[in-house]
């Protein structure tokens, strides 16, 4: 294809205006360089250099009506005007796009204007619509059928506009010139996302001349997969195969159809028979396939072992080092570990994850001192954070929380772009060992050096009590809740804020009930969020007497995400209803669960308070003590 291209954009017709410009225009060196430099540039890219064509227009005013003269007065007719191209330029310079295009399109309809069609191509693709580019170069093409590139042309813009009664027009003329011709470059990057474009592309290959096109016959292989036909898939692969035994993107493609197909070892028999098949350099993405195959398997063993073999056969290859490094230390396989690991700590590149690793399996291994040495000596910023957070977790599995605030202190210091995330941990280190005024002061001050910092907003809103300081909370959460009024975290925050004021507040009720709305499968879907939903609405039924709806709440959700305080709502709703039977049921339930005395006075007596969110765990909120959990 490419030979065929260059010919095509070679080609002598340019050479007759070449030979007019020398003849008929005689003015400044630097215009004749100039129009020599537009007339010789045959690809699709700017034919004119970007600067200024002021002091050039005022040179070729006194040719005003000049058109190319080549001998014969019927080619002249028929050629493209320098005039009218210098002209497209002078248009476009001063930014009248319309004007360029419509020369430039115009000219290039007219004999031996294949530069110029490039250009106008250029611009076209800059400036206009992809179809109206599609439209541009196809009509150009029917012209010029003999121009190699217009047809490749056609069938790139037609595929990414996604006309493909074009494409699958166009790739038949390409496919009858050359059957096997390589159409990868082609295909790249307009693979439809949808699934109806999908299956409008599959029916055009499959209306196609494409048993001998390897290109064509990977992608129909691709779609079939996807569409579940994976015998038809696994037959087109395999026709692409055998014209192609050696290339890695297919071999690939192929164990993706057998993966599917349900049976591991025909996976693995076919990247073992593949690898014997290729040079060992081109054999990396093939081992690191099984590999990740093996690991997705769980058979982590075995992916460690095809790990070490592949590590001896690319020893300088540092990205298997480290692959072979983690899963070692998954299998606490720590000597072999710390040892892949220590040989890049030497490498630039790889050195701060290699002592992260180390950090790890040091930790792994219950030697905080030691891990923590690694661990600070992560300089990288995308990983200093996580090794930050390690370094406080060890100090707080060793029941250090004054070094861990330290740490956290000089952290700041030495990174100030994680200064909002290292208030954040401090905070939580506080409240988990009950420092909630220090916690509460140390946000505040956060909040005064970052106060459009979100989560530190959110934070210190947490911090600050329902009813002492309603209204500066009620600011706080209301202008969280106008940047992201679909943020579970906000609307379950405000709507309790509300609540707790106005118990029967609509606004506060409505934000409880979009949360607890938000289906399971739902990305956004927090089980803990959902219980504090339901135990708001519960909570404001309740307080209107309406024990029914409480119980309606609560009934489901309690069974399948128990918590003392909807317990306790359904306790009360069952006495008030007078379900003894269901009652008593219950308050064996919650002695059970939460090993609290049933004729204790907090379950017989007390009221609900509607505090939902203590003993829930969102993004905000603390209530797992146990410090490992600041690790993860």
């Amino acid at each position: 294809m490419e030979k065929s291209k260059k010919n095509s954009l070679n080609t002598p017709s340019s050479l007759p205006l070449l030979q007019i410009i020398n003849k008929r225009i005689e003015p400044a060196f630097a215009f004749k360089k100039l129009i020599i430099t537009l007339l010789t540039t045959t690809c699709i890219t700017a034919i004119i250099p970007q600067q200024s064509f002021a002091s050039v227009e005022s040179t070729l005013t006194p040719f005003t009506g000049l058109t190319v003269q080549p001998h014969d007065k019927e080619q002249r007719l028929n050629e493209a005007s320098l005039y009218q191209l210098m002209y497209a330029e002078f248009a476009l310079d001063r930014g009248d796009i319309k004007t360029a295009l419509k020369i430039y399109k115009e000219q290039a309809f007219l004999n031996n204007a294949t530069a110029v069609f490039e250009r106008a191509l250029a611009l076209s693709l800059k400036h206009e619509d992809l179809k109206d580019s599609l439209s541009f170069v196809t009509n150009w093409q029917q012209q010029n059928p003999q121009h190699t590139p217009a047809i490749f042309y056609t069938a790139y813009l037609a595929l990414k506009a996604h006309d493909y009664k074009i494409a699958g027009t166009t790739l038949n003329k390409i496919l009858e010139n050359d059957p096997q011709s390589d159409l990868s470059g082609l295909l790249e990057g307009i693979y439809p996302e949808s699934r109806d474009e999908q299956q409008v592309v599959l029916s055009t290959l499959q209306q196609l001349h494409i048993k001998h096109n390897p290109s064509l016959l990977v992608i129909q292989a691709g779609l079939l997969m996807q569409f579940g036909e994976y015998q038809l898939a696994l037959q087109d692969i395999n026709k692409a195969l055998q014209q192609k035994p050696t290339s890695v993107p297919y071999i690939t493609l192929k164990a993706d159809i057998l993966k599917q197909l349900g049976n591991p070892n025909t996976v693995f028999k076919h990247l073992a028979t593949a690898r014997k098949t290729l040079k060992t350099a081109n054999t990396k993405s093939l081992y690191l396939y099984e590999i990740r195959y093996l690991l997705e398997l769980q058979k982590n063993q075995q992916a460690w072992n095809l790990l070490l073999e592949a590590h001896h056969k690319f020893k300088k290859d540092n990205e298997i080092t480290l692959l072979a490094a983690l899963v070692s230390l998954d299998i606490a396989e720590y000597k072999t570990a710390n040892k892949l690991l220590a040989r890049l700590t030497s490498d630039q590149v790889y050195k701060d994850r290699a002592n992260y690793y180390l950090g790890i399996s040091a930790e792994r291994q219950n030697d905080y001192t030691q891990a923590r040495r690694y661990l600070k000596r992560v300089a990288e910023e995308n990983l200093a954070l996580q090794a930050q957070e390690k370094i406080v977790a060890t100090y707080l599995l060793e029941d250090n929380t004054e070094l861990a605030i330290n740490s956290l202190e000089q952290f700041r210091t030495t990174y100030d772009i994680f200064a909002p995330e290292s208030y954040l941990l401090q905070a939580k280190v506080l409240n988990t060992h009950g420092k909630t005024e220090q916690a509460k002061t140390l946000l505040s001050s956060a909040h005064d050096n970052y106060p459009n910092h979100d989560e530190i907003t959110f934070a210190y809103a947490n911090t600050l009590d329902n009813n002492n300081d309603y209204f500066k909370k009620y600011i706080l959460l209301s202008q969280l809740y106008e940047t992201d009024k679909t943020n579970p975290n906000y609307q379950v925050a405000f709507s309790e804020l509300l609540l707790s004021k106005y118990p029967h507040a609509e606004h506060g009720i409505q934000l409880a009930q979009q949360v607890v709305a938000i289906p399971f499968d739902d990305e956004k879907f927090n089980s803990d969020i959902y219980i504090q939903g339901t135990n708001l609405l519960a909570t404001s039924a309740y307080q209107q007497k309406q024990y029914t709806k409480v119980i309606d709440y609560l009934k489901d959700t309690y069974e399948l995400l128990p918590t003392l305080n909807a317990a306790m709502l359904l306790l009360k709703s069952y006495q008030a209803l007078g379900y003894e039977q269901q009652a008593a049921l219950l308050l064996t339930d919650i002695q059970t669960r939460f090993n609290i005395n049933p004729i204790d006075s907090q379950i017989n007596d007390s009221k609900p308070n509607g505090n939902t969110t203590a003993g829930t765990n969102n993004k905000a909120s603390i209530t797992n003590h146990h410090p490992a959990n600041f690790s993860q």
